[in-house]
């Protein structure tokens, strides 16, 4: 059954966005594209790129290849460099309570 809510708005598995770099696909989950809203709030950039990879490997799956072959590649998914983080703090700070 097709949806009719989302016309208009391209899948994240489409050959048209296999096409994009990792870091389109990175900058569009930060800045929003179109009718896709940023998601630089709720996205840490490390969950960034790990979205970028599950699509990758949604797409890589769904284009014949067997989970068994994705397997055994291993780093067929892994980024060519270490991201570099925009934030250096490793949790979010505390709020502080007013008595």
């Amino acid at each position: 059954m097709k949806n009719e809510k989302f016309l208009g708005i391209p899948s994240a598995n489409s050959d048209v966005a296999a096409a994009h770099s990792d870091g389109h696909l990175y900058w569009i989950l930060t800045a929003g594209r179109g009718r896709m809203p940023n998601y630089r709030a709720q996205l840490a950039p490390e969950e960034r790129w790990a979205v970028i990879h599950y699509v990758r490997a949604l797409h890589a799956a769904t284009k014949g290849k067997d989970r068994r072959d994705l397997q055994k590649g291993g780093d067929d998914f892994k980024p060519l460099y270490e991201p570099v983080p925009e934030y250096k703090e490793t949790e979010w700070p505390k709020p502080e309570v007013s008595k």
